[in-house]
């Protein structure tokens, strides 16, 4: 007859596994929370950064149009040795959405410090404009219009920043507790100091939590298992949001794209077996990473790599691709074999947010892949793509040398 565990083994497994839960999703969420500038350049790729702009300076505009209608009402807290206090909260609160409401449509998008200084400043405001209710309970309410700070702090903020957020949501919380527990007791304090976190704090914390569960999968799927390499498709996402990085308001970056083929890998495969050739793949892709120093690095196929460096001139990516198939060609092989490698590299200018580029870059160097495989010493080839100045135009200047 099977007998089950002890209580107290069920209940330490129990307290264990939850623990191990608890640490993933820390070490997930921490490791994998929003980055704001990546957020920004995703909507900029994407042609989506003006709505997103509109969206938040209609939230700001709404939250500073609260403030103002409130300044119509006669129902506010009286403030003995400042009577003109609420007024003043109102004013400011007003003043502040109308800012923020501007200064997200105008000029370039604000930075992480702006946007973190909008956060704070609007929660805060949210918080004394509610204070100002001489109704207790209608001001605590008002609090639950930080939710869309905190949304915005979860979808777009670091998990440091969205922790302080939280903390001074909480905070403002706090300060109705008080009162409430005067005038309605602690049942009712507790209730709403309970439903006001929930919807605060605690529902932006599972936005935010979950978005970093997304982003991990994301990123797992544009990796390559055996090599932790990028894939094809990381490898295409990468490389665009380099040259974003790289590039000044719209102007041209210089890119390579290169085509690494290890040379007779069936043969490595098939007479020193599949742990050899796993092994053999796993050391050109750290070779690749070492050598290229901060390159987009990418298994693309069983024994093709690429890399794409944004940045430098032709003679700077010949001898980096020169650097490549000595180091690759150092790797020890089992049995004495000896691995090579025949590499095509494609340079163009690309506009920033030009996402065929790359794959227009891919090709070609692909196709200079192959003459070098060809050739008898299996060396470098570069083809000279020009200008691609525009989706689907490429001026096809130069060639292969």
């Amino acid at each position: 007859m099977k007998t089950s565990p002890p209580r107290g083994v069920r209940t330490a497994v129990a307290v264990r596994d939850l623990a191990r839960w608890i640490a993933y999703v820390r070490a997930t969420w921490w490791r994998s929370g929003p980055d704001y500038d990546d957020r920004i350049d995703y909507f900029a790729s994407r042609s989506l950064l003006r709505g997103f702009r509109v969206v938040v300076s209609v939230c700001a505009a709404l939250l500073g149009s609260i403030s103002a209608a409130l300044l119509l009402n006669d129902q506010t807290r009286e403030f003995a040795a400042f009577p003109a206090a609420p007024a003043a909260i109102l004013v400011t609160g007003a003043v502040l959405g109308l800012y923020w409401a501007v200064r997200w449509q105008l000029g370039a998008a604000p930075s992480e410090n702006a946007a973190l200084a909008f956060v704070l400043s609007s929660t805060i405001s949210i918080a004394a404009v509610s204070w100002t209710d001489a109704e207790t309970m209608a001001g605590a309410a008002g609090l639950s219009a930080i939710v869309l700070v905190a949304v915005f702090t979860a979808f777009m903020l670091s998990p440091g920043h969205f922790v302080a957020h939280s903390i001074v949501s909480a905070a403002a919380i706090a300060l109705f507790v008080p009162p409430i527990v005067a005038e309605y007791g602690w049942v009712m304090a507790v209730v709403k100091a309970v439903m006001l976190a929930v919807v605060t704090v605690w529902v932006p914390a599972c936005v935010q939590i979950g978005i970093a569960f997304l982003s991990q999968d994301a990123a797992d799927s544009d990796t390559d298992p055996l090599t932790g390499a990028l894939n094809r498709r990381g490898f295409g996402r990468a490389s665009r949001r380099r040259v974003v990085d790289h590039a000044t308001g719209r102007g041209p970056v210089p890119i390579a794209v290169m085509l690494i083929d290890v040379d007779e890998f069936k043969v490595v495969n098939d007479e020193l077996g599949h742990d050899t050739g796993d092994a053999v793949l796993v050391r050109v892709a750290d070779v690749l990473r070492t050598v290229s120093d901060g390159a987009v690095v990418a298994r693309i196929g069983g024994d093709e790599f690429a890399v794409a460096v944004v940045g430098g001139t032709a003679p700077e990516h010949r001898a980096t691709a020169d650097r490549f198939r000595r180091a690759i060609e150092a790797i020890p092989v089992t049995g004495g074999a000896v691995v090579t490698a025949s590499i095509g590299v494609a340079t163009a200018t690309v506009t920033a947010h030009d996402r065929t580029a790359v794959d227009v870059l891919l090709a070609r160097a692909d196709g200079a892949m192959y003459t070098a495989k060809r050739a008898i010493d299996r060396g470098v080839v570069i083809s000279d793509v020009g200008a691609i100045r525009r989706i689907g135009s490429t001026s096809l200047a130069g060639g292969e040398d």
